[in-house]
Protein backbone atom coordinates (compact mmCIF):
# COMPACT_ATOMS: atom_id res chain seq x y z
CA UNK A 1 0.00 0.00 0.00
CA UNK A 2 3.06 2.49 0.82
CA UNK A 3 3.84 2.59 -3.05
CA UNK A 4 -0.17 3.32 -3.96
CA UNK A 5 0.18 6.49 -1.25
CA UNK A 6 3.63 7.77 -2.40
CA UNK A 7 1.58 7.87 -5.82
CA UNK A 8 -1.35 9.46 -4.82
CA UNK A 9 0.66 12.73 -3.63
CA UNK A 10 2.78 12.66 -6.60
CA UNK A 11 2.71 15.85 -9.17
CA UNK A 12 2.23 13.77 -11.83
CA UNK A 13 -1.31 13.29 -12.87
CA UNK A 14 -1.00 9.95 -14.00
CA UNK A 15 1.08 8.54 -11.37
CA UNK A 16 -1.86 9.92 -8.75
CA UNK A 17 -4.76 7.58 -11.11
CA UNK A 18 -2.34 4.59 -10.90
CA UNK A 19 -2.41 5.05 -6.87
CA UNK A 20 -6.03 5.65 -6.90
CA UNK A 21 -6.74 2.42 -8.74
CA UNK A 22 -3.80 0.12 -6.95
CA UNK A 23 -5.63 1.50 -4.32
CA UNK A 24 -9.02 0.03 -5.13
CA UNK A 25 -7.15 -3.31 -6.08
CA UNK A 26 -5.36 -3.70 -2.62
CA UNK A 27 -9.31 -3.05 -1.54
CA UNK A 28 -11.38 -5.63 -3.07
CA UNK A 29 -8.92 -8.53 -1.73
CA UNK A 30 -8.32 -6.41 2.00
CA UNK A 31 -11.62 -6.30 3.74
CA UNK A 32 -9.31 -4.88 6.70
CA UNK A 33 -8.24 -2.46 4.80
CA UNK A 34 -11.05 -1.31 2.43
CA UNK A 35 -12.10 1.38 5.12
CA UNK A 36 -9.05 2.82 5.47
CA UNK A 37 -8.45 3.04 1.73
CA UNK A 38 -11.99 4.74 1.09
CA UNK A 39 -11.23 7.16 3.93
CA UNK A 40 -8.32 8.32 2.26
CA UNK A 41 -9.74 8.18 -1.17
CA UNK A 42 -12.74 10.73 0.18
CA UNK A 43 -9.96 12.88 2.19
CA UNK A 44 -8.48 12.97 -1.41
CA UNK A 45 -11.33 13.94 -3.20
CA UNK A 46 -12.24 16.79 -0.45
CA UNK A 47 -9.06 18.41 -0.19
CA UNK A 48 -7.78 18.07 -3.76
CA UNK A 49 -10.91 19.10 -5.48
CA UNK A 50 -10.68 22.14 -7.15
CA UNK A 51 -11.27 25.39 -4.75
CA UNK A 52 -10.10 27.67 -7.23
CA UNK A 53 -12.87 27.18 -9.42
CA UNK A 54 -15.58 28.60 -7.24
CA UNK A 55 -16.39 30.99 -10.09
CA UNK A 56 -20.41 31.68 -11.10
CA UNK A 57 -21.83 28.88 -12.69
CA UNK A 58 -23.75 29.75 -16.03
CA UNK A 59 -27.50 29.83 -15.35
CA UNK A 60 -28.61 28.94 -18.47
CA UNK A 61 -30.20 25.51 -18.73
CA UNK A 62 -31.64 23.58 -21.93
CA UNK A 63 -34.78 22.85 -21.25
CA UNK A 64 -34.03 18.95 -22.00
CA UNK A 65 -32.90 17.33 -19.00
CA UNK A 66 -29.26 18.30 -19.59
CA UNK A 67 -26.52 18.78 -16.99
CA UNK A 68 -25.60 22.68 -16.69
CA UNK A 69 -23.17 23.61 -18.93
CA UNK A 70 -19.39 23.52 -17.32
CA UNK A 71 -16.65 25.31 -18.73
CA UNK A 72 -13.52 23.86 -19.29
CA UNK A 73 -11.85 25.76 -16.23
CA UNK A 74 -14.94 24.01 -14.01
CA UNK A 75 -14.21 20.52 -15.00
CA UNK A 76 -13.31 17.91 -12.10
CA UNK A 77 -9.52 16.91 -13.16
CA UNK A 78 -9.85 12.79 -13.92
CA UNK A 79 -8.03 12.02 -10.98
CA UNK A 80 -10.86 13.89 -8.43
CA UNK A 81 -13.52 11.79 -10.68
CA UNK A 82 -11.44 8.28 -10.62
CA UNK A 83 -11.31 8.82 -7.09
CA UNK A 84 -15.03 9.64 -7.10
CA UNK A 85 -15.53 6.47 -9.05
CA UNK A 86 -14.28 4.13 -7.28
CA UNK A 87 -16.04 5.09 -3.63
CA UNK A 88 -19.27 5.13 -6.08
CA UNK A 89 -18.54 1.49 -7.19
CA UNK A 90 -16.97 0.22 -3.58
CA UNK A 91 -17.90 -2.92 -2.47
CA UNK A 92 -19.85 -1.17 0.59
CA UNK A 93 -21.00 -4.42 2.21
CA UNK A 94 -17.46 -4.51 3.69
CA UNK A 95 -18.05 -1.44 6.02
CA UNK A 96 -19.71 -1.15 9.43
CA UNK A 97 -23.03 0.90 10.20
CA UNK A 98 -21.03 3.39 11.07
CA UNK A 99 -18.54 4.11 8.56
CA UNK A 100 -19.88 6.47 5.95
CA UNK A 101 -19.04 8.14 2.90
CA UNK A 102 -17.41 11.90 3.99
CA UNK A 103 -17.61 14.07 1.00
CA UNK A 104 -18.70 17.48 2.93
CA UNK A 105 -17.91 20.69 0.86
CA UNK A 106 -16.02 19.10 -1.51
CA UNK A 107 -16.19 20.94 -5.05
CA UNK A 108 -17.82 18.53 -7.47
CA UNK A 109 -19.32 20.72 -10.50
CA UNK A 110 -20.14 18.52 -13.19
CA UNK A 111 -18.94 15.00 -11.82
CA UNK A 112 -20.17 11.92 -13.07
CA UNK A 113 -21.72 10.19 -10.24
CA UNK A 114 -24.25 7.61 -12.38
CA UNK A 115 -25.42 4.78 -10.30
CA UNK A 116 -23.10 5.98 -7.09
CA UNK A 117 -23.51 3.74 -3.96
CA UNK A 118 -23.87 6.95 -1.42
CA UNK A 119 -26.48 5.93 1.02
CA UNK A 120 -26.07 7.52 3.95
CA UNK A 121 -23.18 9.68 2.85
CA UNK A 122 -22.31 12.72 4.25
CA UNK A 123 -22.12 15.69 1.11
CA UNK A 124 -23.84 18.63 3.11
CA UNK A 125 -22.39 21.74 1.80
CA UNK A 126 -20.76 20.07 -1.14
CA UNK A 127 -20.74 22.09 -4.99
CA UNK A 128 -22.32 19.32 -7.75
CA UNK A 129 -24.03 21.76 -9.66
CA UNK A 130 -24.26 20.68 -13.06
CA UNK A 131 -23.20 16.39 -11.73
CA UNK A 132 -24.72 13.34 -13.06
CA UNK A 133 -26.55 11.29 -10.33
CA UNK A 134 -29.03 9.46 -12.41
CA UNK A 135 -30.35 6.22 -10.86
CA UNK A 136 -27.70 6.96 -7.56
CA UNK A 137 -28.45 5.34 -4.26
CA UNK A 138 -28.75 8.93 -1.79
CA UNK A 139 -31.07 6.69 0.69
CA UNK A 140 -30.37 8.72 4.09
CA UNK A 141 -27.57 10.71 2.43
CA UNK A 142 -26.86 14.13 4.16
CA UNK A 143 -27.17 16.84 1.18
CA UNK A 144 -27.47 19.83 3.91
CA UNK A 145 -26.96 23.20 2.08
CA UNK A 146 -25.74 21.32 -0.67
CA UNK A 147 -25.59 23.16 -4.42
CA UNK A 148 -27.38 20.44 -6.81
CA UNK A 149 -28.07 23.17 -9.40
CA UNK A 150 -28.86 21.86 -12.81
CA UNK A 151 -27.93 18.34 -11.68
CA UNK A 152 -29.64 15.19 -13.30
CA UNK A 153 -30.83 13.35 -10.67
CA UNK A 154 -33.25 11.24 -12.70
CA UNK A 155 -34.67 7.96 -11.09
CA UNK A 156 -32.06 8.30 -7.93
CA UNK A 157 -33.23 6.99 -4.80
CA UNK A 158 -33.27 9.87 -2.31
CA UNK A 159 -35.57 8.34 -0.13
CA UNK A 160 -35.16 10.14 3.67
CA UNK A 161 -32.43 12.07 2.38
CA UNK A 162 -31.72 15.77 4.13
CA UNK A 163 -31.85 17.69 1.75
CA UNK A 164 -32.30 20.90 4.00
CA UNK A 165 -31.67 24.29 2.09
CA UNK A 166 -30.17 22.59 -0.20
CA UNK A 167 -30.10 24.29 -4.03
CA UNK A 168 -31.70 22.05 -5.89
CA UNK A 169 -32.61 25.03 -9.12
CA UNK A 170 -33.15 23.85 -12.86
CA UNK A 171 -32.43 20.22 -11.67
CA UNK A 172 -34.27 17.09 -13.17
CA UNK A 173 -35.16 14.48 -10.94
CA UNK A 174 -37.41 12.10 -13.52
CA UNK A 175 -38.75 9.48 -11.67
CA UNK A 176 -36.71 10.12 -8.55
CA UNK A 177 -37.40 8.39 -5.30
CA UNK A 178 -38.24 11.11 -2.50
CA UNK A 179 -40.00 9.22 0.03
CA UNK A 180 -39.66 10.80 3.02
CA UNK A 181 -37.13 13.38 2.20
CA UNK A 182 -36.36 16.08 3.99
CA UNK A 183 -36.96 19.37 2.30
CA UNK A 184 -37.57 22.08 4.24
CA UNK A 185 -36.27 25.29 2.80
CA UNK A 186 -34.84 24.02 -0.25
CA UNK A 187 -34.28 25.46 -3.86
CA UNK A 188 -36.92 24.21 -6.34
CA UNK A 189 -37.34 26.58 -8.87
CA UNK A 190 -37.88 25.14 -12.22
CA UNK A 191 -36.57 21.75 -11.26
CA UNK A 192 -38.54 18.75 -12.75
CA UNK A 193 -40.32 16.27 -10.85
CA UNK A 194 -42.49 14.36 -13.39
CA UNK A 195 -43.38 11.10 -12.36
CA UNK A 196 -40.82 11.90 -8.91
CA UNK A 197 -42.36 10.19 -5.90
CA UNK A 198 -42.89 12.38 -2.71
CA UNK A 199 -44.90 10.55 -0.39
CA UNK A 200 -44.48 11.87 3.17
CA UNK A 201 -41.63 14.35 1.91
CA UNK A 202 -41.07 17.63 3.75
CA UNK A 203 -41.29 21.00 1.81
CA UNK A 204 -41.77 23.02 4.50
CA UNK A 205 -41.57 26.65 2.90
CA UNK A 206 -39.46 25.29 0.12
CA UNK A 207 -39.27 27.52 -3.27
CA UNK A 208 -41.18 25.31 -5.83
CA UNK A 209 -42.17 28.13 -8.36
CA UNK A 210 -42.19 27.35 -12.18
CA UNK A 211 -41.08 23.83 -10.72
CA UNK A 212 -42.84 20.73 -13.31
CA UNK A 213 -44.71 18.35 -11.25
CA UNK A 214 -46.20 16.13 -13.69
CA UNK A 215 -47.24 13.00 -12.47
CA UNK A 216 -45.69 13.34 -9.33
CA UNK A 217 -47.05 11.65 -5.62
CA UNK A 218 -47.81 13.83 -3.42
CA UNK A 219 -49.85 11.88 -1.07
CA UNK A 220 -49.05 13.03 2.77
CA UNK A 221 -46.25 15.80 1.25
CA UNK A 222 -45.79 18.74 4.05
CA UNK A 223 -46.18 21.77 1.72
CA UNK A 224 -46.88 24.00 4.65
CA UNK A 225 -45.96 27.20 3.92
CA UNK A 226 -44.18 26.31 0.16
CA UNK A 227 -44.22 28.73 -2.50
CA UNK A 228 -45.51 26.94 -5.66
CA UNK A 229 -46.08 29.65 -7.79
CA UNK A 230 -46.24 29.20 -11.37
CA UNK A 231 -45.63 25.42 -11.40
CA UNK A 232 -46.53 23.50 -14.31
CA UNK A 233 -48.93 20.59 -14.52
CA UNK A 234 -49.95 20.47 -10.90
CA UNK A 235 -53.53 19.16 -10.42
CA UNK A 236 -55.63 20.31 -7.90
CA UNK A 237 -56.17 16.27 -6.61
CA UNK A 238 -51.98 16.16 -6.47
CA UNK A 239 -52.55 19.45 -3.91
CA UNK A 240 -55.29 17.76 -2.09
CA UNK A 241 -53.14 14.66 -1.23
CA UNK A 242 -50.98 16.66 0.31
CA UNK A 243 -50.55 19.39 3.47
CA UNK A 244 -50.95 22.80 2.76
CA UNK A 245 -51.48 25.63 5.04
CA UNK A 246 -52.44 29.24 4.64
CA UNK A 247 -49.45 30.36 3.74
CA UNK A 248 -48.80 28.36 0.93
CA UNK A 249 -48.34 29.90 -2.45
CA UNK A 250 -50.80 28.20 -5.08
CA UNK A 251 -50.63 28.66 -8.86
CA UNK A 252 -53.16 30.57 -10.14
CA UNK A 253 -55.37 27.79 -11.64
CA UNK A 254 -55.55 25.62 -8.33
CA UNK A 255 -58.07 26.42 -5.67
CA UNK A 256 -57.82 26.21 -1.57
CA UNK A 257 -60.02 23.98 0.09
Amino acid sequence: MNNALEWLSSDQIALRLGGIYALERIAKVSAEDHWKIMEILSTFVRYQSPWKIHVEMQKEINDSCSPLPITEDQKLPIDIQGALTVIARRDSSKELEDQKIDLRHATLMGANLTEANLQEAYLSGSKLQGACLNQANLKGAYVIGANLEGADCNQANLQGAYLIKANLTDACLFDANLEGAFLRRAKLEKVILWNANLQRASLIKANLQEANLEGANLQGTDLRGANLQGAKNLTQKQIELGQIDSETILPDYLIRN
